[in-house]
């Protein structure tokens, strides 16, 4: 009996120890992120064994119509993108953007970072603004597939609490396949999709996640300074409607906004 308690008392310690470490990974901002993107996936698919073997399968069925790439990371001269996943049909190209946030979240679509509320309230965290963040992949993504070729932005949370942000852009998961499939009209066909699937695979770039992360970090300091993280040209100040803001002076080439207040 004694043997047998002792048995019974590793193994509660090692399933404590076992929930423990699965808590502690779940709670890491990385695990959470890739865990949203692996939901995603399977709304959207892979797509790594289609794409492999895109150039010698064009038109063969109705799934070379629907490519896929994730996790896709690009280089644009000084500037590197991370792109969690890119569906490329006879809609057009689609640039998705994915949050695993949880708690509620509030923002607007022209505000620079938005804020995630925890706790009732008691715990309040500051982010990116995503559309923005999807803005700048897709001000990328433009110069390897051309501006003819139509290219719609989503911005996913998968927990559904991105409903108070007004952006037709903010797409609920559950609507995700509909979003990609039937919001749009066909553009594009098979000769279409096969050129931009190549032409987008061949710009994916060996770059580190240290090296990503040292680049997000320059274009923060180039924000700063008034430099256009997106094309380089000067942040001139401009009066709007409602108020002044900084804009691109390339524009409207280049249309990025940095909000006075925010500055």
């Amino acid at each position: 009996m004694d043997i047998l308690y002792s048995v019974l008392g590793v193994l509660v310690i090692l399933l404590l120890i076992a929930v423990f470490i699965t808590a502690l990974l779940f709670s890491s901002p990385k695990i959470k992120g890739k865990f949203g993107e692996y939901r995603v996936r399977r709304v959207i698919g892979k797509g790594a064994a289609f794409q492999d073997r895109f150039h010698n399968t064009l038109g063969a069925s109705k799934r070379e119509t629907h490519v896929v790439f994730n996790d896709f990371m690009i280089k644009d001269g000084d500037h590197t993108a991370q792109i969690d996943h890119i569906v490329v049909n006879k809609k057009g190209v689609f640039v998705i953007e994915t949050k695993n946030y949880a708690g509620s979240i509030y923002g607007t679509a022209d505000q620079r970072e938005w804020t995630q509320v925890l706790a009732y309230g008691r715990v309040k965290n500051k982010f990116y603004n995503p559309l923005k963040q999807n803005a700048v992949h897709i001000y990328r993504l433009k110069k390897f597939i051309g501006e003819s070729v139509p290219v719609y932005s989503a911005v996913i949370f998968v927990k559904n609490n991105g409903g108070k942000i007004r952006s037709n852009e903010i797409i609920p998961l559950h609507n995700l396949k509909k979003y990609i499939n039937d919001r749009f009209e066909d553009k594009l066909g098979y000769e279409q999709i096969a050129e931009t699937a190549e032409n987008i695979k061949n710009q994916k770039a060996a770059v580190t996640i240290g090296e990503h992360v040292e680049n997000i970090k320059a274009q923060k300091e180039k924000i700063e300074n008034n430099i256009c993280p997106r094309c380089g040209g000067k942040l001139v100040l401009r009066k709007g409607t409602y108020s002044e803001f900084y804009g691109c002076e390339n524009y409207p080439a280049c249309s990025f906004i940095k909000h006075k207040r925010e500055g």
